[in-house]
This record gives C-alpha cells, sequence and structure tokens, in this order.
C-alpha cells in the first residue's frame, strides 16, 4: 500500500463564502512538491442583488400592467353594458313611434275629410318609422319589430 509522504502533504485551509467565486491556481515541481499556489475569491453578491433586484422591478412592472390591462377591460365592459342598454332604449323609442304613426295613418283614414295628400304624407311616416324601428332592432341585436317592412 501506498501511503503519502508526511513532509510532502499540504492542507489549504480555505472556506468560500456564500455568492462568491474562488479559483485555487496550484503549480507543481517535477518531483510534485508545490512550486507556486495562489488564491482568488470573487465576490458575486453584488451581481445576485441586482440580478435579483432587475427581476423584482419586471415583476412589479408587469403586475402594474396587468392592473392597468384590468381596468380598461373594465372600462370597456361598462362601455360595452352603457352602449347595449342605448341600443335597447333607441330600438324601444323607435317603435313607440312606428306605433304612433300607425295609430295616426288609421285614425286620417277613418276620416271622411281627409285629402289624398294627408293620407300619402301619414303612409310614408308610418312606413319610415317602421322601417326605422327595424334598424334600431336590428342594431341593438334584436328581431325586426315589422318584418314585413323592407327598404
Amino acid at each position: 500500500m501506498t501511503l503519502p509522504d508526511p513532509d510532502h502533504l499540504y492542507l489549504l485551509g480555505f472556506e468560500s463564502q456564500v455568492l462568491s467565486n474562488a479559483t485555487v491556481d496550484l503549480a507543481l515541481n517535477p518531483d510534485n512538491t508545490i512550486q507556486q499556489i495562489s488564491l482568488k475569491s470573487e465576490s458575486r453578491g453584488g451581481a445576485a442583488l441586482k440580478e435579483a433586484g432587475a427581476q423584482l422591478n419586471a415583476t412589479a412592472t408587469a403586475l402594474q400592467s396587468l392592473s392597468k390591462a384590468e381596468a380598461v377591460a373594465e372600462t370597456n365592459k361598462e362601455t360595452m353594458a352603457t352602449t347595449k342598454a342605448g341600443l335597447a332604449l333607441t330600438a324601444d323609442k323607435a317603435k313607440q313611434a312606428a306605433d304612433l304613426a300607425t295609430l295616426e295613418y288609421t285614425v286620417l283614414q277613418a276620416n271622411p275629410n281627409a285629402s289624398p295628400l294627408d293620407l300619402l304624407k301619414a303612409a310614408q311616416k308610418e312606413r319610415s318609422a317602421k322601417l326605422d324601428a327595424n334598424e334600431a332592432a336590428r342594431r341593438a341585436n334584436r328581431v325586426p319589430y315589422f318584418p314585413d317592412v323592407l327598404p
């Protein structure tokens, strides 16, 4: 059994620190004795902290962007709901105007003293009101109120 020569046995007592790079350079003589030894230790803690800070900053920026996107989405949702309600209200008002025009035309037809010009105006007003009501219903995603009246 071969044992190391105690006269040529060396112990290097070095403890590396956390977040550091340690380098040991060892040059030996031909008889395996130490010719030169150098020990270098470079701290990497600053770079690690800088990188951790950059990642935290990126995370905060992403969370802030997400928060802004959620706020925009909520605003868009509210705007869409308001627009939808406005379109439904407009459609209902157009339907009421068409119903009123129909009633006016019916009343005018029952009047024996109504002139042909007044009857024509009332009939055109009724048709126009029904077309407007159908268009308002289409915009509000509703079925046409007067499907028999086409442009």
